[in-house]
């Protein structure tokens, strides 16, 4: 559960926000981007992962004067979220039900429903690995850890998640 408004609120009060710093570590939510990026790519036949790639490599060259740290979710095997994970794997069968009646062009969106093609993870920790970025995979959903990173090091999040309260920024993938 996100914070209601929050990115409302992020929009209306952006003149407010501090820049990043030249070589100033920043936390990103893995998973968000990797929703963010494949945001109207063509995947009807499976997922266009070489345009996903190159659309990773850009996004990290955008950031290049930062010292990025990716944080991806992990298996959760404590049920915490069974229900919602149910919700959302019956809402993106639906809407793979309808992408396979429909004869157009599918591109990804942001929304109940979402689906990544299947490789798209593993594409994004190959294009971190090729770029030698610092990733971790936590066990189970990340918020808790990249808030903690961010307090270690006392930098922002980069993420369009609604999930945190952060005393060292928020940077909201709408920005970028």
């Amino acid at each position: 559960m996100g914070i209601r408004e929050f990115s409302t609120f992020i929009n209306q009060s952006f003149r407010h926000w501090k820049a990043v710093s030249y070589q100033q570590k920043v936390i990103i939510d893995g998973n968000s981007i990797c929703y963010t990026l494949c945001k109207n790519l063509p995947w009807a036949l499976g997922g266009e992962y070489d345009q996903f790639a190159s659309k990773v490599e850009e996004f990290f060259k955008t950031y290049h004067f930062c010292d990025p740290i990716v944080v991806l979710d992990g298996v959760r095997c404590d049920g915490s979220k069974d229900e919602t994970m149910r919700e959302r794997r019956e809402a993106g069968m639906i809407k793979m039900s309808e992408i396979q009646k429909s004869d157009s062009i599918v591109t990804s969106s942001l929304g109940p429903g979402n689906i990544l093609p299947t490789l798209t993870l593993i594409t994004f920790i190959a294009t971190l690995d090729r770029l030698k970025i610092e990733y971790y995979i936590t066990d189970g959903e990340s918020d808790k850890d990249i808030a903690a990173l961010a307090d270690e090091h006392e930098c922002p999040v980069l993420s369009n998640d609604s999930d945190f309260n952060l005393e060292h920024g928020f940077i909201h993938f709408d920005r970028y």
